[in-house]
């Protein structure tokens, strides 16, 4: 009886064989390509998580080192006429946070020209309007005295009269 075993022995390829293995071959390339691309894109994003956890642990070590750190916080001024000083006070712990004299022009007190309950329109017709019983004057002489002058004040134009 014959015995039949199996042998890893070199075989030719035939061009149906070799187109095949060309195409695989080719396609291999082209994800071996979009790997190493992908692979480059995610090394890229995880080194910049890698250094922005760095940073934040930079600042966290930082604050805890110091037991403090800077914010912008909303400050009041208050300007004291009786003891000519100004304060800058915290509106979240109400401490005075800095305190120095005033200036010359600080100490100058403003007026308040307006009513908070007037509005502009209102303001206009109330300077326009005289005062009860007061007389009204004004501070021109009469506009006809004024040469050249009309009504109104403006100038005439001269007309040179033709007869």
């Amino acid at each position: 009886m014959e015995e039949i075993i199996k042998e890893y022995l070199k075989c030719l390829l035939t061009e149906a064989e070799m187109k095949k293995e060309a195409e695989k071959m080719a396609y291999c390339f082209s994800q071996l390509s979009e790997l190493e691309a992908t692979l480059k894109s995610a090394k890229k994003r995880i080194e910049s998580d890698i250094a922005r956890v760095e940073a934040e642990l930079s600042l966290s070590v930082e604050k805890y080192r110091s037991g403090f750190e800077m914010k912008n916080i909303d400050c009041r001024v208050d300007k004291d006429f009786q003891t000519n000083t100004v304060r800058v006070i915290r509106l979240d712990t109400f401490e005075t946070i800095r305190e120095r004299a005033m200036t010359a022009d600080e100490r100058q007190m403003e007026m308040d020209l307006q009513n908070k309950e007037e509005t502009p329109e209102e303001e206009v017709e109330t300077q326009s309007k005289p005062m009860e019983g007061a007389k009204a004057t004004t501070v021109f002489p009469d506009r006809e005295d004024l040469p050249d002058a009309d009504v109104n004040g403006y100038m005439k134009e001269r007309k040179e009269k033709t007869d």
